[in-house]
């Protein structure tokens, strides 16, 4: 054998070497990723969710395939994360990018059942000022699709300029309409106004009355709420709270601690301000309250508007004049 067929063979068997080593070690020829984690997932429903992928060959982006309904989400790292809140088995994939190509992996994730009524969460005491937007997000543990309700306390509706749309509570409080005879003791019989948030359906239940679901979990507070004290100077509206499923009920009572804004106080108010006919004249005018305006009269007549060149910025309360002219 001449020395030529030996190297042949030696560079042979290296590279044989080489490729066993590389199969050993998991890398495969053409660097493509391969996913090597679980592809057996689990979690609970309405809890976080985090399950790290692992995959060779230094992918650089991840995706996953699965429901939407499920409310998890993957990023570049390949970390899965969010909160399932619906339960069951769900199949999908993982797929691991790289320059060299993709690796995919079929997953299934697990979210048992819990068979549990919901439980209201999250602040029932909120402070909001009288004829200014407020919102406020219902909050709930519990299997779903969960429904949720929202009256005033001492009736079987919510107040004029005040509406539920699927959790959430929002409006203007008007405090003529909608304070009066809020600390009213009679329970709650039916909630007409009631919302789905199935994520599948997109779409608002029919209005359901409790008396339609035997399965509560508690029974619609007092409206009185004796031990919420609101603050000084506020009035108190309260709205009764409700989150049914398939197991059950529960009620809350939400406690809107209505601050009225006092009106406004001019604090600085002098008899008279040094001007000079001809002349750039400025002034602000100083207050204090909830100001949404400004505004200047003719002092000898209030039906009319300023004269003598000055104007007025309703937003600031500055009044200015390029130059003072005699009346």
């Amino acid at each position: 054998m001449s020395g030529g067929s030996i190297a042949i063979i030696i560079c042979i068997i290296i590279i044989i070497i080489i490729i066993a080593i590389g199969v050993a070690v998991g890398v495969t020829v053409n660097g493509r990723p391969k996913i090597t984690s679980s592809d057996e997932l689990s979690g609970q429903i309405n809890s976080p969710f985090s399950f790290q992928v692992v995959a060779t060959n230094n992918p650089t982006e991840f995706e996953i395939t699965i429901p939407e309904t499920l409310g998890l989400k993957i990023d570049t790292s390949g970390l899965i994360t969010g909160t399932p809140k619906i339960s069951g088995s769900f199949n999908g994939t993982i797929t691991a990018h790289n320059k060299y190509g993709n690796g995919t992996q079929n997953i299934t994730i697990n979210i048992p059942r819990t068979e549990l009524p919901p439980s209201i969460t999250g602040n029932l005491v909120q402070n909001i000022v009288e004829n200014q937007p407020f919102k406020y997000d219902i909050t709930a543990t519990g299997e779903g699709p969960i429904k949720f309700g929202a009256v005033k306390c001492d009736t079987k509706s919510l107040p004029d300029g005040i509406s539920l749309n699927d959790n959430v509570v929002s409006g203007t409080v008007y405090k003529s309409r909608d304070v009066n005879n809020y600390n009213a003791n009679s329970p709650i019989n039916d909630l007409e106004v009631m919302s789905d948030l199935n994520p599948t359906t997109g779409q608002n239940m029919q209005p359901v009355t409790e008396n339609q679901n035997n399965l509560g979990s508690s029974s619609p507070p007092d409206c009185a709420m004796t031990d919420v004290t609101c603050p000084p100077g506020t009035d108190k509206l309260v709205l009764t709270l409700s989150a049914s499923n398939d197991y059950g009920t529960d009620y809350a009572n939400l406690v809107l601690c209505v601050v009225v804004p006092s009106p406004p106080t001019i604090t600085v108010n002098p008899s008279s301000v040094p001007a000079e006919y001809g002349k750039p004249f400025n002034y602000q005018i100083v207050a204090t309250g909830n100001i949404t305006s400004y505004g200047a009269y003719n002092c000898l007549d209030s039906r009319k508007i300023l004269d003598n060149g000055i104007t007025i910025d309703p937003k600031t309360g500055i009044l200015t004049s390029a130059s003072l002219t005699r009346p």
